[in-house]
């Protein structure tokens, strides 16, 4: 199943929905073919039935959405949105069998103060991150040149070639960097330099960094002579558990034999569920 949402701010503040179990989360709900003509028009649906706020209007950008799977079952797209600042909101009556009990607008104060396990799933990061994030207006505001496959498709081959063939780089250099131009080369299809840098921005888990005119893949490296020291930062505030995804096919061997870098350099963990997606719906949690 597949649900949509918006993710909405206004000034300094996001809200959030409280659910009958006492979590937060974003208002969000399933397309619904008799209701809905555009996963837009489902997103903007569910907030105002969750929230009962109506009578404004929303500044987003169709292509600025963050996805992911809840526990392998429901895929989420949120549209992170802005509210004008000075808009008055009409409030309506909650429908009294709603599962959604309540709504508030939190700061992102009040937000780090709440414990993780008052949340749904991602939700705490999600809020936190985009509070902080001072760009997003102009991005909002902006039009891309790429649609989300086309990024997608850009980011993959970047990635693998920048992962696992580091060493056929003539310009590479021990912090995994490369020049972009021989990048370019190597790609069997053409890239901008503005489309790259689309990429590389909008990607929520940033996955490449560019630096003038070199760039690199941050994780997962199969190949090259990679200086740990230049790439990653030691963790030395002491870690209670963490996560590591995994399919259902390599569960087995897991199990049997242990986690295994393979062919890479590291195993990859997150502190949080960040990890679950559609093709990696077992998630591991270890107690460190």
């Amino acid at each position: 199943m597949t649900c949509y949402g918006f993710i909405a701010k206004k000034r300094d503040k996001i809200i959030l929905v409280y659910k009958e179990n006492g979590v937060l989360s974003f208002p969000k709900g399933s397309f619904e073919r008799s209701k809905d003509k555009t996963y837009m028009d489902c997103a903007r649906r569910e907030f105002v039935e969750e929230t009962t706020l109506t009578g404004f209007e929303f500044s987003y950008n169709p292509e600025l959405y963050i996805e992911y799977t809840d526990r392998g079952t429901v895929s989420c797209s949120y549209f992170r949105c802005l509210i004008d600042d000075d808009q008055d909101f009409e409030i309506k009556q909650r429908p009294i069998d709603d599962e959604i009990v309540g709504y508030r607008w939190f700061t992102i104060e009040e937000i780090e103060a709440i414990p993780n396990d008052k949340f749904l799933e991602r939700r705490k990061k999600i809020a936190i991150d985009f509070l902080l994030d001072l760009n997003v207006e102009n991005l909002i505001n902006r039009s891309f040149i790429l649609s989300s496959s086309e990024r997608i498709r850009i980011s993959k081959a970047c990635n693998k070639l920048l992962r696992h063939h580091l060493h056929e780089f003539k310009t590479a250099t021990s912090d995994g960097f490369v020049e972009i131009s021989e990048l370019f080369s190597k790609l069997d299809f053409i890239v901008s330099i503005e489309k790259l840098k689309e990429v590389v921005e909008l990607c929520e888990k940033q996955r490449l960094k560019i630096v003038d005119n070199r760039i690199r893949s941050n994780q997962g490296h199969s190949s090259g002579n990679i200086e740990e020291d230049k790439i990653f930062e030691e963790i030395t505030t002491p870690i209670t558990e963490c996560y590591h995804a995994t399919t259902k096919k390599n569960l087995n061997f897991i199990l049997k034999d242990g986690l295994s870098i393979m062919g890479r350099t590291h195993i990859h963990f997150a502190s949080d569920d960040i990890l679950l997606r559609k093709n990696r719906p077992i998630l591991i949690k270890v107690k460190m």
